[in-house]
Parts: structure tokens; C-alpha cells; sequence
């Protein structure tokens, strides 16, 4: 495979966050999902919640960031 440089490597790379986003959002959406089949509290279920929102947010906001 040839080397990519400047705007093709730029695209690459935003191509490649772009999918790493998509499949983090997959994973987080199938976790919230699941959630209610496992006999939680609604107490725990709403903290749990918490807690995966902002761990999603913060994997997908660095990804979004434009160092490039």
C-alpha cells in the first residue's frame, strides 16, 4: 500500500475516527439497551447511565477533536 501524504492522509485519518465513532456509539447504544434486562435498581440504572454518557462523550470528543 502506497504512503498517503497531506490532504489524503488528512481524509484517511478522519475517515478512520469517523468509523471508531460510529462503532463506540454502536456499543454504547446496545449497553443502554441491555440495561433493563439486568434487574437493576432504577437508582443504579440512572447512575450507570451517567456514568456511560459521559465516558461516551469523552472517547468521542477527543476523536472529534481536529489536531490535523
Amino acid at each position: 500500500m502506497d504512503r498517503k501524504y497531506g490532504e489524503d492522509q488528512r481524509k484517511a485519518v478522519r475517515q478512520i475516527k469517523n468509523e471508531l465513532i460510529y462503532k463506540i456509539e454502536e456499543v454504547f447504544l446496545k449497553t443502554f439497551d441491555a440495561l433493563e434486562t439486568q434487574g437493576l435498581g432504577d437508582g443504579t440504572i440512572a447512575q450507570l447511565t451517567q456514568e456511560l454518557l459521559l465516558s461516551r462523550e469523552s472517547a468521542i470528543e477527543i476523536l472529534r477533536r481536529d489536531k490535523r
